[in-house]
């Protein structure tokens, strides 16, 4: 019984970091959308309800690896000991 309940937890936990990681690459396009309209942090924070601090940091990446494609910005937003996002 125990092992079906680490299965099933198992799969769940993955759900949820694959949910996770859909809506940040989501964010992260828009984001990158957005600057492509030459808009600032703060008017895309506004446009997207969202805090400042939470798009900062994607848009800071974004500016500065333009050549990076949604992929690599979650990945190293997501990088060990960063706190760029909230969990």
């Amino acid at each position: 019984m125990a092992f079906k309940y680490n299965i099933i937890r198992a799969f769940e936990d993955e759900r949820a970091e694959g949910k996770e990681e859909g809506m940040t690459l989501k964010l992260i396009s828009l984001v990158r959308k957005k600057i492509h309209k030459n808009r600032t942090v703060e008017e895309i924070a506004e446009i997207l309800e969202e805090e400042p601090d939470t798009i900062a940091p994607v848009y800071e990446l974004l500016l500065f690896n333009p050549d990076w494609d949604d992929e690599e910005i979650y990945k190293e937003l997501r990088s060990p000991g960063d706190s760029s996002l909230p969990d």
